[in-house]
């Protein structure tokens, strides 16, 4: 992350030092026990200085982090203090498939811009399982925070107002039945990338959404099949699309009561977890309101500082279960320290709402 530190006095500020950090209780000051991510420093500045902050071991996905800048013979210490939403890890998502379309139609993958920033699209490339890197014909465009891109076999379809981008060369035919999708940056990193089967949803002119950009793609729960009317979404929000519960809670459940009832509306619920350590082994387990285990999300999975889960109100046989209330448990353990947590949360599975 880069930071422009201003001084606004008449003389040069010395021994700069920028603390990023999680600001948990919103005091504005870095207290003991809240995690700091990332240092920077300078010897001195006399109007603006550039700090790059290096943040290693930051979970992906959004964070509300506090940023504070300390120096000597300061005169005015209350603009030393900035609120932020940082995003980690890559900032496009792979968010939407169409593997299976009308005969005649385009294959297409829909990327989204899940970060603040604009993004320079040079060099992004796309790739299957049995395709070489494609590099994007991008024609030196930019996504903007919260953006949608096409990446389309047929340089007109979808006929979507968004950004469309076709690969230089062939096309990387998706497999109906699996395939492994890969977006690279313009350095060649893997960006995102996910191995989809179509037990997942789609296929047969319809798409396979992406429920929330910031789950973890290789889980099944991550995706559905498209059930707008129109069968696919391209340029917009997904059809499955469910809100990620907002930070803050120990444990939360969004939508809650859910309806895994096949509409499209509300059939998910995500397990939201933030943890106070850097790695923990977490175990989350749903049972009824007697008592009896339905469904083990997790066992023993390593999770950073925060987590995330879907469950689509299934049991462990597939077999969606009865409307009642349910509990969630997560049990997580610090690993290489000493840190612990067993909470309990309600969680209800209504009909159709």
């Amino acid at each position: 992350m880069t930071a422009l530190v201003s001084n606004a006095g008449q003389n040069p500020a010395g021994g700069i030092v920028l603390t990023v950090f999680s600001d948990d209780n919103r005091d504005s000051v870095h207290n003991d026990g809240e995690r700091i991510w990332g240092l920077a420093s300078a010897v001195s500045c006399s109007s603006l200085v550039e700090l790059v902050v290096e943040m290693p071991g930051l979970p992906e996905g959004q964070h509300r982090l506090a940023a504070t800048v300390r120096c000597s013979l300061d005169e005015y210490a209350r603009n030393n203090f900035r609120e932020m939403t940082v995003t980690a890890g890559s900032p496009l998502a792979l968010n939407e498939i169409m593997y299976g379309p009308p005969t005649g139609q385009a294959e297409w993958i829909e990327i989204f811009n899940r970060s603040g920033m604009e993004i320079n699209l040079g060099n992004w490339t796309i790739e299957d399982a049995a395709a070489q890197p494609r590099v994007l014909d991008t024609m030196g465009r930019a996504l903007g925070p919260g953006e949608y891109a096409i990446i389309t076999s047929i340089a007109d379809q979808p006929p979507v107002a968004c950004l469309r981008l076709k690969p230089v060369g062939t096309w990387p035919s998706l497999n109906n039945d699996t395939d492994l999708i890969i977006l690279r940056d313009g350095r060649g990193a893997p960006a995102d990338q996910v191995r989809y089967y179509s037990s997942w949803g789609g296929a047969e002119g319809r798409s396979l959404e992406r429920v929330n950009p910031f789950l973890d793609p290789n889980q099944p729960t991550s995706w559905g099949g498209c059930v707008s009317d129109y069968k696919s979404t391209p340029g917009a929000a997904n059809s499955v699309y469910i809100e990620r519960p907002a930070a803050g809670a120990e444990v939360n459940a969004e939508p809650n009561p859910f309806s895994p009832d096949g509409d499209g509306h509300q059939d998910r619920t995500i397990i939201f977890f933030s943890l106070g350590w850097q790695r923990s082994a977490v175990t989350v387990k749903i049972f009824d309101r007697l008592g009896r285990l339905v469904r083990v999300p997790a066992a023993q999975r390593e999770f950073s500082r925060e987590g995330s889960l879907v469950w689509d109100g299934r049991d462990e046989q597939g077999r969606i279960c009865p409307m009642g209330l349910y509990i969630v448990l997560l049990e997580a353990r610090e690993q290489g320290g000493p840190g612990s947590l067993r909470k309990k949360i309600p969680l209800a599975l209504a009909g159709r709402l």
